[in-house]
């Protein structure tokens, strides 16, 4: 086993330094920069060591493929950014094994916004496939894989609203330096990778909490073997981990894995902390036991020996899950044997300097006990824990910032805690790029609550600062109120180049163009264009106040124009858009274009012979076979909302 293990050292260790250290050279020499995803997922290698030779450490995460998924590239990414010191942390985003034509921003939002919060601050998107056709549309796919992010997308234009939303956030989450409370140790085996929340439920289950350990138990159990379908046509255990489940893994405290290479070369403690040189700084490192994928997790080397000897000696806190043994071959000398025995705490704790040895596996729902606070914890508007909401947060020079999303498709009154004493929060919205609203907050117990009311998958940062503004009461970012309802007809336009009709058609009321007895409307892809006029009387302004569209019900993504000026994009909740500057008194000329996916005039055109088929693409029709038409267009009601003036 000793010489086993010494080969799979040398072969990670060539790894890294022939290949990883080459193509670094290389980059420098060319006057590039170097991005590397991982090694790959069983590869006889450290999955965060290469992480400090790249510039931009790369995950990658799918889009409804369990199967092909990859959470531990995504963690591999971002412990190792963290641990070594790289701020940029890339996602390949988005790929999927067999796309289904229904993709567009506001349907993927929330796994975007989940890998945001899990550290990642600049998504590439997969996949922008070179389509040599300007005839043919949709055109070329790689054969039905990855999201089809390319010029012939119906909602390529549109689109650039959530491009804008997901620029704001990368730029917001690339300030600062990333703040976790906790740092895993990854153990000496090979192959190695980041920890998944999952391998932390025998070592830290009060934290993961009893309901979410039961849940893990009845998946190991897996009983009956029981099996799922996604997406279409690819089979895989139902009871397969799925990262949505971990939402806030840790109920409120953000951890990093930590590998022996940055253990041994790079921290050191300060303040209590174990630090490494790009800013991580961890109250508590965490020493995992055995493992079913590393069986010897509880025995180490001479040199971690010594070195977890020393950092507690230096005042770090480290909790054990099961007492450590030695890691042959052969036996400890004298001085590693010495040190053993005190780190399994056969002799007395002071023995080893100012640091602490706690044992588990951790039962208490906090690390309070040992002056960790969790960084935030949420509640409903009753008192009760409040779950599905993922997060982040950046340490600034002089505050602090988080990253709250909204996974669920429910709104959300809350009343979130962060461990931000003497700092005042502010509201910036990334997706309108608002900023500014100071919420309802207060500070109790030396921390900061805050009201928030979320929408659907809504995603807010909080800034937390040292300017004086006062407690605040009120109502957290109010909703606007409901002044007019546009009641009357609308013209829609619709492109006879994808089968739409020559003329404008009347709509008397709003409806789904998947039921419309017309087939060229029925099975329309791509933007049509509402057109309506109102009157706004001046006995409905209120001085002072911001007015706002919102469009209800939209599939998929609506551009609105007031009087000839642009005022936004609707693709997601709430799908509304400010016309403040556009509203004017007497008639106003309202225009909607509304962009939904390729997936029904692909369906329809599966019906037609070949001939008269409108669209041509590389995707194989496996893809939407037996699909059902999806709803389209602009379903409302659509309301003119007035906000009153806030201070």
């Amino acid at each position: 086993e000793a010489v086993l293990h010494d080969v799979r050292e040398t072969i990670a260790g060539l790894v890294n330094e022939n290949f990883f250290g080459t193509l670094k050279r290389l980059s420098r020499e060319a006057g590039v920069v170097f991005s590397a995803e991982s090694t790959a997922p069983v590869f006889v290698a450290d999955g965060l060591r290469h992480h400090g030779v790249v510039d931009l450490p790369m995950g990658e995460f799918w889009l409804r493929s369990p199967t092909h998924d990859k959470p531990n590239d995504m963690l591999d990414a971002i412990s190792g950014a963290h641990i070594y010191g790289k701020n940029i942390v890339q996602a390949e985003a988005f790929t999927e094994v067999r796309m289904a034509w229904d993709e567009h921003p506001g349907n993927i939002k929330a796994l975007g916004d989940r890998n945001l919060a899990m550290g990642i601050n600049r998504f590439v998107f997969h996949v922008f496939t070179h389509n040599p056709w300007t005839d043919r549309a949709p055109g070329m796919t790689l054969d039905g894989v990855g999201l089809y992010f390319q010029r012939d997308q119906t909602w390529w234009e549109p689109g650039r609203a959530w491009v804008d939303y997901v620029s704001r956030c990368s730029a917001l989450l690339q300030r600062g330096t990333p703040k976790a409370d906790i740092a895993v140790f990854t153990g000496e085996e090979l192959p190695s990778r980041a920890l998944l929340p999952d391998r932390l439920v025998t070592v830290l289950p009060g934290l993961i909490g009893g309901e979410r350990v039961r849940d893990h138990a009845a998946r190991q159990r897996n009983e009956g073997q029981p099996m799922h379908e996604m997406p279409r046509g690819v089979y895989s255990s139902a009871n397969m981990e799925d990262p949505a489940d971990w939402v806030d893994p840790l109920s409120g405290y953000a951890y990093d894995s930590l590998n022996p290479d940055a253990l041994l070369r790079l921290a050191t403690v300060e303040h209590g902390k174990v630090t490494l040189p790009g800013g991580a700084a961890y109250g508590l490192l965490v020493v995992p036991g055995p493992r079913r994928m590393s069986p010897e997790g509880n025995a180490f080397s001479a040199p971690v020996i010594h070195k977890l000897y020393e950092l507690i000696d230096a005042g770090a806190t480290v909790l054990f899950e099961e007492t450590p043994q030695f890691r042959g071959p052969g036996r400890p000398d004298e001085k590693t044997a010495a040190r053993l025995e005190q780190l399994r705490g056969t002799r007395p704790v002071g023995e080893i300097g100012s640091g602490r040895i706690l044992r588990g596996p951790w039962k208490q729902d906090t690390l309070e006990s040992v002056g960790l606070a969790p960084a935030v914890r949420f509640r409903d508007a009753a008192g009760d824990p409040a779950g599905d909401l993922a997060w982040a947060q950046r340490s600034l020079e002089h505050g602090s910032l988080f990253f709250l999303s909204n996974q669920s498709d429910q709104a959300r009154d809350l009343v979130i805690s962060f461990d931000t004493p003497g700092l005042s929060p502010q509201v910036c919205d990334p997706v309108s790029g608002a900023r500014g609203h100071v919420p309802p907050w207060r500070e109790i117990d030396g921390r900061t609550e805050v009201q928030l009311r979320m929408a659907p998958t809504q995603s807010l940062f909080l800034v937390f600062h040292p300017a004086a503004y006062p407690a605040a009461e009120g109502t957290p970012l109010p909703d606007p109120d409901m002044l007019l309802p546009l009641r009357d007809a609308w013209m829609v336009s619709f492109d006879p180049q994808w089968g739409g009709p020559a003329v404008p058609v009347a709509f008397e009321e709003l409806s789904d163009w998947s039921l419309h007895e017309n087939p060229g409307i029925r099975h329309y892809s791509g933007t049509a264009g509402y057109e309506t006029a109102f009157e706004f009387n001046r006995a409905l302004v209120t001085r002072g106040a911001r007015y706002f569209l919102d469009l209800g019900e939209v599939h998929s993504i609506a551009e609105v124009t007031l009087n000839g000026q642009p005022c936004g994009v609707a693709w997601t909740s709430p799908r509304r858009v400010e016309i403040t500057g556009a509203l004017r008194i007497g008639t106003n000329s309202l225009k909607i274009r509304v962009t939904n996916t390729w997936a029904n005039r692909l369906i329809g055109d599966h019906e037609l012979p070949e001939a008269e088929r409108l669209t041509w693409t590389t995707a194989p029709f496996r893809l939407l076979e037996g699909s059902d038409l999806l709803p389209s267009g602009l379903l409302g009601p659509v309301m003119l909302m007035e906000l009153p003036p806030t201070p």
